[in-house]
């Protein structure tokens, strides 16, 4: 059965934090005697949102701004173009991550995300090979290898052969998806 969308595309600024404004909210209105109760609640909600804002420009960027990030930068605009895709993501990345930079829950399918940033050259078969051991180590479902170069042959011909197949976006299938964003 398929699954129904989020009717605001999961771009909601306050699908994070409505639980704790809430709270703040109830608190403030039960003790409305003592204004002060209502500066931490609008600080709060300012905060949200200005933090949400950030978010979303930052997952507007163009591919020019993205070959221009760094290898943690690229991971870090993975991360948040992830959750505003609705996904929920753990970054892992650093030395010593077995392979996944990210681990992203996407309809509750949990990938091992290897972020692969590149001034010039393709993207090798080694990347699948340490993206498909992530995905084993994390016990995810899938693994996906993400770049804003191409892949070799190889790279692709080996994503086809494991099982599951890894998924691989490469700069057009990034691109395509950047375009959805906006």
């Amino acid at each position: 059965m398929a699954r129904k969308r989020r009717s605001d595309g999961g771009k909601n600024p306050f699908r994070s934090y409505w639980l704790p404004a809430l709270c703040l909210l109830i608190t403030a209105l039960v003790s409305w005697r003592f204004w002060w109760v209502w500066v931490p609640v609008v600080v709060t909600l300012i905060v949200i949102v200005v933090i949400q804002s950030k978010r979303q420009k930052f997952v507007a960027m163009t591919m020019a701004e993205i070959d221009a990030l760094d290898g943690p930068q690229f991971e870090r605009y993975l991360d948040s173009f992830f959750r505003a895709r609705g996904c929920k993501v753990v970054h892992s990345g650093r030395s010593g991550d077995f392979g996944a930079d990210l681990i992203v829950v996407d309809k509750g399918v949990k990938y091992a995300v290897q972020a692969k940033n590149y001034d010039t050259g393709k993207v090798s078969n080694k990347a699948v090979q340490e993206a498909f051991t992530a995905a084993s180590y994390y016990r995810c479902e899938r693994a996906m290898v993400v770049t804003n170069a191409q892949f070799t042959a190889a790279a692709r011909e080996q994503a086809r052969r494991c099982n599951p197949p890894v998924v691989l976006v490469g700069r057009d299938e990034l691109g395509h998806l950047l375009k959805g964003m906006a």
